[in-house]
């Protein structure tokens, strides 16, 4: 049996297509080169894009706060977004590194575990694309995936402004 809500259906869609976010400027997901996403089980679900425009690059963070679901399940999610410029190298640096990391994403690692936290990595767009997700701890053949996403949302989370979410 499924727990998930249709208010955690849209909420989902937000974090992982975060050009549709209402209220932000619409993006392409064409334009998107980068979403990494991190679900914790009692925490606030995040995802953080970079988008690459004529030759700006954009960082755009969506929250969701799942403590806060209303009883409706037609009721939209509680969420928040922004957006903030980041400069040429800072991007670039960021899309070298993960396309430097080597490791085998097939191997089965053998998990098991309840609650925790999701990890996810998506690159490319409809026609060309590539997504990877990891429960939790990584086995250690994913820690060097594990060690670049953490470093690249500190780097994001140090341009973004104070977030909404984490303040209400």
């Amino acid at each position: 049996m499924s727990t998930t809500t249709k208010q955690d259906k849209k909420a989902y869609r937000l974090l992982e297509y975060p050009e549709e976010y209402p209220g932000l400027l619409e993006r392409r997901e064409f334009d998107r080169k980068l979403l990494l996403f991190r679900y914790p089980a009692f925490e606030i679900n995040t995802s953080w894009s970079l988008f690459k425009t004529d030759k700006a690059f954009w960082i755009r963070r969506i929250e969701w706060d799942r403590s806060k679901r209303f009883p409706s399940e037609d009721a939209e999610p509680f969420t928040f977004g922004c957006e903030v410029s980041c400069s040429s190298e800072l991007a670039e640096n960021i899309l070298s590194s993960l396309s430097s990391i080597a490791f085998c994403p097939l191997k089965q690692p053998e998990l098991i575990g309840l609650d925790g936290t999701i990890h996810g990595i998506k690159t490319g767009n409809y026609w060309l694309s590539c997504s990877l997700r990891w429960w939790d701890l990584p086995t250690d053949d994913w820690q060097p995936l594990a060690q670049w996403f953490d470093k690249s949302v500190n780097m994001f989370e140090r341009i973004l402004p104070k977030s909404t979410c984490r303040s209400v």
